[in-house]
């Protein structure tokens, strides 16, 4: 088991590893979406509803079954509907997930990282369980599986993006990393119709992803924190449940390690409330000075509201543009062709990641002018160097 204190750079370099490896092949599947519907077609899902035409010999018909008597050709003359339940499919799964995010946003920041990943893990499993026990006559199966399969990719990559808090100079390199493995993780469905073209039935397939939820457990219990991971990090911050007394939480140290050996409870919380100071510097927007001097130290600072942040123009703007991008992406990936939408996930998997990038960039790039300013404006001696590691 991991230790706490000379072991940290190991456990956090294992902890960056096993998330790129979560996000590459757990967080985005379903959306090769394309991918798993020529399967689901070949195997005759939602195929009760297409006008089925026998001995038709037209030079453009397409022959998927053997009639009852030689000669007897049946065949999919009109298969329009089982497309569009394919397409209502994945437009449901989207639109639960979507309509889900604001709730599963206020999870994750009252209970935790672990309470949320509990929940991703459960979906995940129920989602791949679902698709594994279905057949084409209970092709309604699909609906619940990849709307879970979705909603628990969102929160695996939503809990594993504050890993880069773990690293102060390459922070957005992680983030964007995990971005680009979280889009290229849409390559597994394409594997599954790999294998599946080979002779692999997909039911196995969807097995073997579901006892890959042991790796999720696993990251919860052992390399992931209970509640978040701040930043800046805090000194001898500590994570996992080998880490005893000595876990670190959002509003300070928990506890200290049993028996002497450590740093006396005074010494950490000062080390504790610099760290805080210096986010509170970074992440507060600046305030402005009164005109008669500079404010008293036993004046309390002025904090934004969320209520005012939500209804800030910057706020409103930036949720309709993700909105749009939402909406041609959800529909790029339900409509367009199979061998066009892995073109296009080819081509996102480097360009989502160096917007990503450079969106981390150009924020922290604002904080930290923002932080200079404050820190000049009120006359303050204290260096913004470790406000902003990029």
């Amino acid at each position: 088991m991991l230790g706490c204190g000379g072991g940290a750079k190991l456990r956090h370099s294992l902890t960056v590893a096993s998330g790129f490896v979560e996000n590459l092949c757990f967080s985005g599947i379903a959306y090769s979406w394309a991918s798993l519907v020529f399967i689901l077609k070949n195997d005759g899902y939602f195929s009760d509803l297409c006008d089925i035409t026998a001995n038709a010999t037209d030079p453009g018909d397409i022959i998927t079954l053997s009639g009852e008597w030689p000669g007897d050709n049946i065949i999919q003359a009109d298969c329009s509907v089982q497309d569009e339940q394919f397409s209502l499919v994945f437009t449901v799964a989207s639109f639960s997930t979507n309509f889900l995010r604001f709730p599963l946003g206020f999870l994750f920041d009252c209970f935790g990282t672990m309470a949320t990943r509990l929940l991703a893990t459960c979906l995940y499993t129920t989602g791949t369980l679902l698709i594994t026990v279905s057949s084409p006559e209970q092709s309604a199966l699909l609906f619940p599986a990849i709307s879970c399969l979705i909603t628990s990719g969102m929160l695996f990559y939503t809990t594993n993006a504050q890993v880069g808090n773990l690293f102060d100079s390459h922070r957005s390199t992680v983030i964007s990393v995990y971005a680009g493995a979280f889009d290229s993780s849409a390559a597994v469905f394409l594997i599954i119709k790999f294998l599946y073209e080979r002779g692999v039935s997909f039911h196995s397939s969807f097995l073997v992803l579901s006892v890959c939820s042991v790796i999720h457990v696993f990251r919860t219990f052992f390399l992931m924190p209970k509640t978040h991971i701040p930043y800046p990090l805090p000194d001898r911050y500590a994570y996992g449940v080998s880490c005893g007394g000595r876990r670190w939480e959002r509003g300070g140290e928990r506890g200290e390690k049993d028996g002497g050996g450590g740093e006396r409870k005074g010494d950490v919380n000062a080390k504790y409330q610099k760290n805080a100071v210096l986010q509170k510097v970074e992440s507060a927007p600046l305030q402005l000075q009164d005109k008669a001097g500079p404010s008293r130290p036993d004046q309390p600072e002025r904090v934004t509201s969320f209520r005012s942040c939500v209804l800030s123009w910057f706020f409103l703007w930036h949720l309709v543009w993700v909105a749009v991008m939402q909406f041609c992406h959800f529909l790029f990936i339900a409509t367009v062709n199979p061998i066009y939408v892995n073109v296009g996930l080819t081509l996102l998997t480097f360009i989502h990641p160096l917007h990503v990038h450079l969106h981390c960039r150009s924020l922290a790039s604002q904080r930290r002018a923002t932080a200079e300013e404050e820190v000049t404006n009120s006359g303050s001696k204290v260096t913004c160097n470790r406000l902003v590691g990029m």
